[in-house]
């Protein structure tokens, strides 16, 4: 029987974590630029799905970790990428504040474009000021050890070619419907290294669907958090959270029996850990779901959904 002052296990400080304050969902669809990736082609942002969806599923955060260290770049930027890619990658099991999902968006390099312009436009740019943005950016700290060297690792590279893409993906989606989409590089405790896929959708209030209010002019009153992760030993695990304001409904949905009922019997100090920061719980369930459901990525429902507005290149 587990007790409802039993400590959170990883998988629901890994739940709690990803799970992003309502308060702060707004600013993030609002306050996340990324126009200094997008490149208007032919009336449309062209974006190359099928290369972030190789990204994911080969995990070129990790191969690109693990090939740097083979090329004769500058100790320094070396050094800084690998602290910073596995700060990245080990930030949801570390006991951080609120603002957990504004610091991975920070340094994931999705916002390093936008970061960099609000930086030189100051009185006070300078090239020190380049440095330590550069520092805290997982793109910004990519492109400068390319720079360093003609013959550049085809991970690292790809890895640059992800995050373009993930921007561009994101710049259309934010402007027009709302969404988000955040992949997710995820050191276990296990030793294992993944990728997780966070995807944020809002849906106006019932007064401006009434209204016909356009979806950017919209009050953001509902929203929908989905996350998906493949774990080696549970299977895969996919949660959906619908939020309105400080209330919560969970579904968390699997392929295996026996990692179902572990969920079930984490599922009171679960409910207990969210009530506690402030949120009421309507319903937390659990279902099992064939593994196929599991086979197509975030990415993918986004991407079948936007197919006339999203240009889908191979």
């Amino acid at each position: 029987m587990i007790e409802i002052n039993d400590p959170p296990s990883p998988l629901q400080k890994l739940f709690l974590k990803q799970m992003p304050n309502s308060e702060s969902l707004p600013r993030l669809l609002r306050n996340q630029p990324t126009e200094g990736a997008a490149t208007k082609l032919a009336g449309s942002l062209r974006v190359n799905t099928p290369l972030i969806l190789f990204a994911i599923r080969e995990n070129v955060w990790k191969l690109a970790l693990e090939s740097i260290g083979h090329y004769k770049f500058p100790r320094k930027p070396l050094l800084l990428f690998k602290i910073l890619m596995n700060d990245l990658s080990l930030q949801l099991f570390l006991d951080q504040p609120p603002e957990l999902l504004t610091k991975l968006l920070d340094k994931s390099g999705l916002t390093w474009e936008a970061k960099l312009k609000k930086a030189l436009l100051t009185k006070e740019a300078d090239k020190n000021m380049v440095d330590e943005l550069i520092k805290g950016d997982l793109k910004g700290l990519a492109l400068k050890l390319l720079a360093a060297k003609d013959k550049q690792p085809l991970a690292l590279k790809t890895l640059v070619s992800a995050i373009d893409n993930i921007q561009l993906l994101n710049h259309l989606w934010i402007k027009q419907k709302g969404k988000i989409f955040l992949p997710i590089p995820i050191q276990l405790q296990n030793g294992l290294f993944t990728v997780g896929q966070l995807l944020i959708q809002f849906f106006p209030s019932r007064k401006d669907r009434q209204e016909g209010r356009k979806e950017k002019e919209a009050k953001k009153d509902f929203y929908k958090v989905t996350f998906l992760l493949h774990f080696s030993s549970l299977g895969p695990l996919k949660v959906d959270i619908i939020m309105h304001r400080k209330q919560i409904m969970a579904k968390f949905i699997l392929a295996r029996k026996e990692t179902k009922s572990l969920v079930e019997r984490k599922l009171p100090v679960l409910v207990h850990s969210i009530e506690k920061k402030g949120f009421a719980v309507h319903t937390a369930v659990c279902v099992l779901r064939e593994a196929e459901l599991f086979s197509q990525s975030l990415l993918e429902e986004i991407a079948w959904d936007g197919a006339s507005t999203i240009n889908l290149v191979a």
